[in-house]
């Protein structure tokens, strides 16, 4: 989470390091999560996973939802 200039990370102990770290944002450690590092075939085979469960979880959530 990122708030007042800084990244508070809850998840840091499931790496090894501390169960809550607190640092300035630009922290090297730290950078926006808005690049997909996958393998260009790992991003195929999750679109056509998403793809072929979609219609699927829409069906199922629309009759939670009582539509």
């Amino acid at each position: 989470m990122e708030a007042g200039g800084y990244i508070l990370d809850i998840t840091a102990d499931q790496f090894g390091a501390s169960p809550v770290i607190v640092v300035p944002v630009g922290d090297e450690r730290y950078s926006p999560g808005d690049l997909d590092t996958a393998l260009p075939v790992h991003i195929a085979n999750r679109i056509k996973a998403v793809d072929a469960i979609w219609p699927l979880w829409l069906a199922c959530h629309d009759q939670a939802m009582g539509r």
